[in-house]
């Protein structure tokens, strides 16, 4: 067991591990076909013929016309683009974990429970364009790295080196925006960590120095939504029920209705991310069965995720005497916590989506924040160990086989989860369309 843990601290194991734990747990997509020729549908009913700048960006086309380019309409080729792409993410969560630890024990199990978990499956599995999830969270991982990569050149005064991180994370943030309105977090992400940085204390000089770097992404961010409000936006939000109830809500002025559904959403979306949503499933179905199903079905999900949210806060204060875990519980808690907070924000949950079970569709609203979810629970694993190995010295390895236990049986069992969703929407959905 010993050796184990001293080969997880070897970088070229762990990313060679990953690789490879990423293409054995995804490659069944590349038996998928296209999803309800939504790619085709997106790209040449927006577009036509004619690929020009504003019609990439109403479209969120730039994955489709990539891999239309690369691979035609051969669907595989458009799957392993994702498979690619959401491998590379796995692998830059590997790297800033180990980035902001110091501890490559820590980095090689958030990798591993980032790379193979149902919470944000549709990235990959619910069709091949959702792989423009795994773009964004690449270009919000860059961008904290090159972040990081900034403050240490402000700090050796290497202003050249300085330039170019910042013209760097401009980019990735401008690309992001390209691909997808949801990029604005990123600038968000980011602060999240300046401010983890600095153990998140506030000063008058501080909150100015932080402004002054944060004005580019700034009117980026103001020209941005600028420009979307001169094309007009989406077609989505014309087409998806969630952002047309929410648009609703706002120009009738409803303003308590929209709260509380924000707060309904925001717990649902909360709470499927530790326990894998299959088995949450089945407990609101056993509860729904004992007490009044129409309350149950209603608020189920959205009190789970409350208090689960409640609880980290719990935790986060348990630890608040360790520095060192406490700043880290609150860089991972807020991961967690801005984009969840951000998509109950822009969407409002109809009737029938709030009594609706879990299902892969909306998983990938889960992908970002999931970083923080990993990063928070394998830190708290992680001191617990230190504790306890610190006290209990002869039973040191009996601790690392535990750890190691704990690690494989939850990447287990969100294995055979992935498996099984593999195979169900295979069958049901891409085989028919494969035969017709």
């Amino acid at each position: 067991m010993q050796k184990i843990f001293e080969l997880v601290k070897n970088n070229r194991f762990a990313y060679i591990f990953l690789v490879i734990l990423n293409a054995f747990t995804w490659y069944p997509a590349l038996n998928y076909w296209f999803f309800r020729n939504w790619e085709q549908s997106y790209l040449v009913g927006h577009c036509g013929s004619k690929f020009y700048f504003i019609c990439m960006m109403k479209s969120h086309g730039l994955l489709y016309f990539i891999n239309y380019k690369l691979f035609g309409w051969n669907a595989w080729g458009w799957y392993l683009t994702a498979i690619i792409l959401f491998t590379i993410s796995a692998l830059l969560v590997y790297k800033l974990t180990h980035e902001i630890t110091k501890n490559r024990t820590i980095a090689f199990i958030a990798g591993t429970l980032f790379s193979v978990n149902v919470a944000h499956n549709d990235v990959v599995l619910w069709g091949s364009f959702e792989g423009l999830y795994a773009i964004l969270m690449i270009s919000f991982l860059l961008g904290v790295l090159f972040y990081k990569r900034l403050k240490e050149d402000i700090r050796k005064k290497n202003w050249a080196k300085v330039v170019l991180w910042h013209f760097l994370i401009l980019v990735f943030y401008s690309l992001s925006l390209f691909i997808r309105e949801n990029a604005v977090v990123m600038p968000g992400l980011i602060l999240i960590y300046e401010w983890y940085t600095n153990k998140f204390r506030l000063s008058r000089n501080y909150i100015v120095s932080v402004i002054k770097i944060f004005m580019p992404m700034a009117f980026l961010t103001l020209g941005y939504l600028w420009l979307r409000q001169v094309y007009g936006g989406s077609p989505n939000d014309f087409i998806d029920s969630m952002v047309r109830l929410r648009i609703s809500l706002w120009r009738q002025g409803l303003w308590g209705e929209y709260v509380l559904r924000t707060f309904i959403y925001f717990g649902k979306f909360a709470g499927s991310h530790v326990v894998p949503y299959p088995f949450m499933n089945t407990v609101r179905q056993i509860v729904a069965g004992i007490f009044n199903p129409q309350l149950v079905n209603y608020w189920f999900f959205t009190i789970v995720g409350t208090v689960y949210v409640l609880f980290q806060v719990w935790v986060i204060n348990y630890f608040k005497k360790h520095k060192r875990t406490f700043f880290l519980l609150c860089f991972s808690f807020l991961w967690f916590l801005l984009p969840t907070v951000f998509y109950s924000l822009v969407f409002s949950l109809p009737h029938n989506m709030i009594i609706d079970h879990y299902d892969v569709d909306t998983t990938r609203w889960r992908y970002f924040a999931f970083f923080g979810t990993v990063l928070f629970w394998t830190s708290v694993g992680w001191r617990l160990y230190e504790v306890y190995a610190r006290r209990k010295e002869p039973g040191k390895r009996t601790l690392e086989k535990i750890v190691a236990l704990l690690v494989l049986s939850i990447v287990a069992i969100n294995f055979i989860l992935l498996r099984s969703i593999q195979k169900t929407r295979y069958e049901k959905i891409f085989k028919p369309a494969k035969d017709f």
